[in-house]
């Protein structure tokens, strides 16, 4: 009866103590993840309050933006809240510029490439294309230097292409870069202008009167059509230039 009891009274006795490990072990683990989750939220928290204040700084960097030179009943497509999403994409050197001048409208000066021309032709810099489509998208180009007639390929790494997207009440920008497989940045001729190629494609197309236009892939930017459809037609184009 006793040597029973006594190992009952043991086996009661292990039970409880394998009971209370387990027991602690499972509070220590539960204690562990929830330090864990807690110590990634504390992470997270951090890393948004430093995106917060790096936003806050680079907004605060540069003077506000002012777009010049258009006037009241001119039908635009750049507004300054894309033109500030814009710049904090520039060369520092152009992002410090806050006084943004019309060079060019379509509704403004006519729809005609050489009307184009001739009021970029006073312009020395670099500059700003906005197209707004007919769908009411809009995409663009940043260029090294004004678009001119010229009988090759220009611009520098600087330039880039840029799509706004539009179903974002933040106005993201999908950014294409030069990636360095060619030199086919930015091309003028007197009929038609053109910006990116390679392989018979090429990023942004437009014909003389400015109406009709063609995107498509291609290897300079490794840019997705900037458009739903490669075949566009521009409801308005812009060229800004800056002051500094």
């Amino acid at each position: 009866m006793v040597r029973r009891s006594s190992t009952g009274l043991f086996s009661s006795l292990s039970l409880s103590t394998s009971t209370s490990t387990v027991s602690t072990a499972s509070t220590a683990s539960s204690s562990s993840a929830s330090s864990d989750e807690d110590e990634e939220q504390v992470n997270d928290d951090e890393r948004e309050q430093k995106k917060s204040i790096l936003s806050a700084a680079t907004a605060t960097q540069y003077p506000s933006i002012k777009l010049t030179q258009r006037l009241p009943h001119t039908s635009g497509c750049l507004d300054v809240n894309m033109a500030e999403r814009l710049r904090s994409h520039f060369p520092s050197r152009v992002a410090v510029c806050s006084e943004w001048s019309l060079l060019y409208s379509m509704d403004q000066h006519g729809a005609s490439l050489q009307t184009m021309y001739r009021q970029l032709s006073q312009h020395h810099g670099p500059c700003v294309l906005v197209i707004q489509t007919i769908d009411d998208e809009i995409f663009g180009a940043y260029l090294s230097e004004p678009v001119h007639v010229q009988s090759r390929y220009y611009g520098s790494g600087e330039c880039f292409l840029w799509r706004l997207d539009s179903s974002s009440s933040v106005l993201p920008l999908d950014i294409y870069r030069w990636t360095g497989k060619n030199d086919y940045l930015c091309y003028s001729a007197r009929d038609y202008i053109s910006m990116g190629g390679g392989d018979g494609r090429v990023a942004i197309w437009l014909d003389e009167d400015l109406l009709q236009g063609h995107t498509e892939s291609c290897a300079t930017f490794d840019n997705k059509p900037l458009a739903t459809s490669s075949k566009f037609e521009c409801l308005a184009l812009e060229v800004w230039g800056f002051r500094y």
